[in-house]
C-alpha cells in the first residue's frame, strides 16, 4: 500500500512536470537554456542596444561622406559662378545645394534600408520558434487543401493563420509591436506557394514532423538568401562618384548654358 501511494505521487508529479514544460513551451520566452538562445548569444534586449549604435554610427558616416562632398562643391561654386549677377548667381549655387540635399537623401534612404533589414536579421535569430511553429501549422492546415493535386494559393495560406496571434501563442504578450512588426514583414515576403512546391513529396508521404522540417528548412534557406543575404553597403561606392560627376555635369551645364 505504501509503495501504490509513492507510485501514485510519482506519476502525479510526472504530469506536474510535464503540464509545466507545456506550459513554458507555450510561453516560449528568450532563454538560453534552449537551442536556439545558447549561451553565447547575445539577448534580444543587448542586440537592440548594439543596433542602435550601429544604426547612429552608419548614419554619421554616410552624413560626413556626402555632406564632405557636396561642401566642396558648394565652396567650388562659390568661385566657380562668381562673375555672374547676383540673382543668377544665387540662383545657381541653390540648385547645387538642391543636388547636394537629394544625394544625402537618397543616401539616407539606402542606410535607413540597410539599417532596417539589418534590425530584422537580428529580430530573425531569436524567432525560430515563430518559423519552426509556422510550419508545422501549415503543414497541419495545407493537408486540408487539395494535397494531391497541389492546388495551393498564398491565399489560403494567408487565411489559415494570424501572425499576431500565433505571436502571443508563443511568446506571450512580452513581445514588442516592433518585433512583430519586423516578423510580419518577412512572413509577407515568404513565396509560401513555391516554397510548399518544393517540398511537396514530403508532404504526400503525409509524415507531418518530416513536412514540417522540410518547409521549416525552405522558409530559412529563403529568409536568409533572398531576404537578408543581399543587404549590404556597397552601394555607397557607386554613390559617391555618382554624386560627384553629377555636381561636375550640373555646375558646368549651369555655366555653359544659363550664362
Amino acid at each position: 500500500m505504501h509503495k501504490h501511494c509513492k507510485g501514485r505521487i510519482l506519476i502525479k508529479n510526472i504530469i506536474f512536470l510535464r503540464t509545466q514544460l507545456k506550459l513554458e513551451f507555450s510561453l516560449m520566452q528568450t532563454s538560453e537554456k534552449t537551442q536556439d538562445h545558447t549561451p553565447t548569444n547575445p539577448s534580444l534586449l543587448s542586440s537592440g542596444g548594439k543596433f542602435g549604435l550601429k544604426g547612429a554610427k552608419y548614419f554619421g558616416l554616410v552624413i560626413v561622406i556626402i555632406g564632405i562632398i557636396n561642401t566642396l562643391f558648394l565652396i567650388i561654386s562659390f568661385f566657380t559662378f562668381s562673375e555672374i549677377p547676383n540673382p543668377k548667381y544665387l540662383g545657381f549655387i541653390l540648385v547645387v545645394v538642391a543636388l547636394g540635399v537629394l544625394f544625402t537623401a537618397v543616401s539616407m534612404y539606402f542606410t535607413y534600408k540597410y539599417l532596417l533589414t539589418d534590425g530584422i536579421s537580428v529580430l530573425y535569430n531569436h524567432a525560430a520558434p515563430f518559423f519552426r511553429k509556422l510550419s508545422t501549422f501549415i503543414i497541419d492546415k495545407i493537408e486540408n487543401i487539395a494535397v494531391d493535386k497541389m492546388h495551393i494559393k498564398d491565399t489560403h495560406i494567408e487565411k489559415a493563420f494570424n501572425v499576431g496571434n500565433m505571436l502571443t501563442e508563443i511568446y506571450g504578450n512580452k513581445i514588442p509591436g516592433i518585433a512583430q512588426k519586423g516578423i510580419t514583414y518577412l512572413v509577407n515576403q515568404i513565396p509560401f506557394t513555391d516554397l510548399i512546391l518544393n517540398i511537396k513529396d514530403s508532404i504526400k508521404e503525409r509524415d507531418q514532423e518530416k513536412a514540417s522540417i522540410s518547409l521549416y528548412n525552405e522558409i530559412d534557406f529563403y529568409i536568409k538568401t533572398s531576404i537578408l543575404g543581399k543587404n549590404s553597403m556597397k552601394w555607397l561606392y557607386w554613390m559617391i562618384p555618382l554624386n560627384i560627376v553629377f555636381q561636375i555635369i550640373l555646375m558646368y551645364c549651369l555655366k555653359s548654358f544659363f550664362v
